[in-house]
């Protein structure tokens, strides 16, 4: 492999990670390994294939292993997570080929179940530091009408080049940054529910995501380290199978926020957006609840309840 790949924790669906400068001209050969003999085709729209697909086409061709003609979704309108697409997009995938998501969190998952329909691996190309769903099992769709986790498999190869990701839309980085920063609520949930009994952290797990986590926050502006946690978020939920060791409380408003289908000036608030707002918030329950006085609400309770 030309670029070193990043280490992956063993055991999980996803068995290779390319994260660096230049990562996209390794494609070619991280398919080659790791997908023999398969050809690839990838799955973009109109702006992720200007930020990475049609170089990573073009690498396929020179290095002679004959992509099928790419399929391309409109720049606009924004394309949605809806089942119905990865219905499609199973139904029509060529035979004998690995489906290479070239996108961010919606054309990751929708090429992510597709994959889980026809039940075969795929590859994904990450455009921006959006999300921690990369490399998680399952895919946040709409399934008529209503929002839910599909499960599918996660992406079994992943290559992150971080020139690409220093040149996606300045919001679509600020989501993902939120996204990990909500880890740090994410695990202050984890321990109360440890020392209450009812989730017992694994330390595999939290070595994982919380030991490294200030310093991958640490400079917004060093998109390795962020993707990276991101990443390592996803493998987290992989382990665990269930999304406790990468969110908490504040997750539980953008849930909500979701079902209402919550939008700003006509588009749907990204998933980041709506979390920040609710690590906020739950960081704001958190200090009311270290900061209040306790013994005195203690006392009030000793004392018979009356109207007033």
């Amino acid at each position: 492999m030309s670029m070193p790949l990043i280490e992956v924790p063993k055991g999980l669906q996803t068995a290779a990670f390319l994260l660096g400068h230049c990562a996209l001209e390794s494609v070619p050969e991280l398919l080659k390994t790791y997908f023999p003999e398969k050809k690839p085709w990838i799955i973009a729209d109109g702006n992720t294939w200007k930020a990475a697909g049609e170089r990573v086409y073009s690498l396929l061709v020179e290095a002679g292993l004959e992509p099928s003609a790419p399929h391309l979704f409109p720049a606009e309108p924004r394309l949605h997570p809806d089942y119905a697409i990865s219905q499609e997009l199973a139904r029509i995938m060529p035979e004998n080929c690995v489906p290479v998501a070239v996108g961010s969190g919606v054309i990751n998952d929708l090429v992510k179940c597709a994959a889980g329909i026809n039940d075969i691996r795929y590859c994904c190309v990450a455009t921006a530091c959006s999300v921690d769903g990369y490399t998680s099992k399952g895919g946040a769709m709409t399934v008529e009408g209503s929002k839910k986790t599909v499960p599918c498999p996660a992406p079994y190869a992943i290559c992150a080049d971080v020139d690409v990701l220093e040149k996606a839309p300045a919001p679509m980085f600020a989501s993902g940054y939120a996204d990990l920063l909500a880890k740090i609520t994410g695990g202050a949930d984890w321990i109360i529910a440890d020392t209450l009994g009812f989730e017992p952290i694994r330390q595999d797990i939290w070595e994982l995501i919380q030991v490294p986590l200030r310093k991958q926050i640490a400079d917004p502006s060093d998109m390795g380290p962020v993707f990276n946690g991101l990443a390592s978020s996803g493998y987290g939920m992989q382990m665990y199978h269930d999304s406790r060791p990468a969110s908490g409380s504040e997750h539980m408003y953008s849930h909500i926020w979701e079902m209402e289908g919550l939008t700003f000036h006509g588009e749907d608030v990204s998933h980041g957006f709506k979390v920040a707002i609710g690590t906020l918030t739950s960081t704001r329950l958190f200090e009311y609840v270290i900061h209040h006085d306790f013994d005195s609400l203690k006392n009030r309770m000793k004392k018979p309840l009356t109207a007033e």
